[in-house]
C-alpha cells in the first residue's frame, strides 16, 4: 500500500515536471514534453529536465527504502535469547478417571522417553524445580511426570478452577526459565522395578514382563503408573502412583483388571495389593534400621549374607 501510493504521487509530479510554463506569453500556457522547445525557451527547458529528474530520485529512493523497511521488518531475525522468551507454550489438559487428577500436556518433551518421576509429597519434589514449584501452589497433594504430560492432583476441597490458571502460569514461568526439569538427569528410568534380573525365578520375570508391556502402558494413558514392588506367598505387591495413587475406582481397576490379568496368565499368582505410601516409608524405614543395628552389632546384612 505505501510503495502504491509513492508510485501515484510520483507519477503525479512526473506529469507535471512535463508540462512548464511559457513566461514569454500572457496567457500562462502549459506544454507537454513533446511540445516544441524555441530558442527563447531554454531557461524553461532546463527546468522542465531538473523537476523531471528529482522526481525520479524522489520515487526510486523512497521505493527503494520502503521495501528496505519492509524487508527488515519481516526479516528481523531475533536477539539472542529472545526467540525463547517469546515461544508460546500451548497447555491442552485432559481429564482422568480421576476427578481430583489432571493430565497437563505443554505440547515439548517433558522426560526423556522412558522415564517418568512420581512426586508424592513435597519432600520428594527437592529433585525437580517444576515439581517443587508446584507443591508450592495451595492444593496440590502429588506431581506426576511422563515423557509427554504433566499429571497433578489436588485435594478434594480445592477448585480446578481456581487452581488450574495457577498450574498454567507455573508450567509456563519454568519452560521460559531455562532450568532443568530434574536436578540429577538420571533419575526416573521407567523400566528399573521391571527390569528382569538374574536372581529372579520364572514367575517374577513372566509378572514383570506383563507389568511392563500390558499393564502399564494403560496405566500410563490415565495419568499414572503402576510400580511393581515385589511378589511373595502368591501375591504380587505393586504402587500405585500419580493419578491413580488417591483415584476411588483405583480397586477396581487393580482387582478388575491387574489382578484377573496376572491370575490368568500366571497359575502362582493368588492376588495383587497396592501398598500405600505411608506402608512403604514404613516399610524403608524399617529396612533402614535394620541396617544400621546390623552395622552397629557387627552382623552382615542380608546382601552379605547372600554373598
Amino acid at each position: 500500500m505505501i510503495i502504491n501510493q509513492l508510485k501515484n504521487n510520483a507519477k503525479r509530479i512526473n506529469s507535471f515536471s512535463l508540462s512548464f510554463f511559457n513566461k514569454g506569453s500572457n496567457n500562462i500556457k502549459c506544454l507537454t514534453s513533446k511540445t516544441f522547445f524555441d530558442n527563447n525557451s531554454n531557461n524553461n527547458r532546463q527546468n522542465a529536465i531538473i523537476y523531471n529528474n528529482y522526481s525520479k530520485r524522489f520515487f526510486c529512493s523512497n521505493e527503494n527504502k520502503s521495501k528496505d523497511m519492509i524487508d527488515d521488518f519481516f526479516n528481523k531475525k531475533p536477539e539472542e535469547g529472545e526467540s525463547k522468551k517469546n515461544n508460546s507454550i500451548f497447555i491442552q489438559t485432559e481429564t482422568t478417571p480421576n476427578p481430583d487428577s489432571l493430565k497437563f500436556m505443554p505440547g515439548v518433551q517433558v522426560l526423556e522417553d522412558g522415564q517418568i518421576m512420581d512426586f508424592s509429597d513435597f519432600k520428594t519434589s527437592q529433585q525437580s524445580p517444576l515439581a517443587n514449584n508446584l507443591f508450592k501452589l495451595d492444593g496440590v497433594n502429588r506431581v506426576f511426570f511422563s515423557s509427554d504430560f504433566i499429571s497433578v492432583n489436588k485435594y478434594p476441597e480445592n477448585e480446578w478452577a481456581i487452581l488450574k490458571p495457577q498450574i498454567y502460569g507455573t508450567i509456563i514461568d519454568f519452560y521460559h526459565s531455562g532450568l532443568p526439569i530434574l536436578s540429577d538427569p538420571s533419575l526416573g528410568n521407567i523400566n528399573a522395578d521391571t527390569t528382569i534380573l538374574p536372581e529372579d525365578d520364572e514367575v517374577v520375570a513372566m509378572i514383570k514382563e506383563l507389568i511392563e508391556t500390558r499393564i502399564r502402558p494403560t496405566v500410563l494413558e490415565d495419568g499414572g503408573n503402576i510400580k511393581y514392588m515385589g511378589f511373595k506367598d502368591g501375591i504380587v505387591m505393586v504402587q500405585l502412583q500419580g493419578t491413580c495413587s488417591s483415584c476411588s475406582s483405583s480397586q477396581a481397576t487393580l482387582k478388575g483388571g491387574i489382578e484377573r490379568m496376572l491370575m490368568h496368565w500366571i497359575s502362582e499368582v493368588r492376588g495383587v495389593i497396592a501398598v500405600p505410601d505411608d506402608e512403604l516409608n514404613q516399610i524403608n524405614l524399617d529396612y533402614f534400621n535394620s541396617v544400621d543395628d546390623n552395622i552397629e552389632n557387627g552382623k552382615p546384612s542380608n546382601e552379605e549374607k547372600k554373598e
